[in-house]
């Protein structure tokens, strides 16, 4: 990011400390976009692609309890126990999950009842993505499972470097961020996977 020497002079507030905030969010939003969807291309390789794909939605935009409880339990038993295991998807696909409904009229989803406890689905947490794909052809739109097995790799800390000569011609300093990162799920058979029909 190019700012003038005049913006910088002005000195209205810490410009550096608000660079360099702002750049974390923005690295944080990336990287959850890639340890998401991520196709191991210069980028870390998401859990949609390294998840196995466990159920086939019979529609292309609308789940079903049946299908989330199948989903539930083609993971091993040994991967639905532990601190580790949710369910990852976007706000949309949860909103629609809320308005499901068991046989006695009873919603399968549980909100959390204290501030600060995640809402659960078949007891287990859920947790939002605005990264996970919508309920939409062929998307996966749905993760469960022990997310301890998706690995990330954290090379060296994010370094905020100020380029004071290269932009100098032009009135301006340069400020650039650098972080190296990766992931990749390491068992497949943790992490089952809903793709929409």
């Amino acid at each position: 990011m190019k700012v003038s020497d005049e913006l910088l002079q002005d000195n209205v507030f810490n410009l550096t400390n608000y660079l360099a905030t702002n750049f974390g969010r923005r690295i944080a939003n990336a990287e959850e976009a890639a340890f998401v969807n991520g196709d191991g291309s210069s980028k870390p390789t998401g859990v949609t692609s390294g998840a196995t794909a466990a159920v086939t939605a019979d529609s292309a935009t609308v789940l079903t309890s049946d299908e989330l409880l199948d989903l539930y339990h083609s993971c091993d038993r040994q991967y639905r126990s532990g601190s580790s295991v949710a369910w990852l998807m976007r706000d949309s696909t949860i909103k629609e999950i809320r308005k499901l409904k068991d046989g006695d009229d009873q919603y399968l989803w549980q909100p959390g009842m204290k501030q600060g406890q995640p809402d659960m689905l078949f007891g287990k947490p859920v947790i939002a993505s605005p990264d996970m794909p919508e309920t939409a052809t062929g998307a996966v739109s749905v993760v469960f499972g022990d997310f301890s097995y998706y690995t990330i790799a954290d090379r060296g800390s994010r370094s905020l470097i100020r380029l004071n000569e290269l932009y100098s011609a032009n009135g301006q300093v340069g400020f650039r961020i650098h972080e190296r990162v990766d992931g990749k799920v390491v068992l497949a058979e943790a992490l089952q996977k809903i793709t929409m029909a």
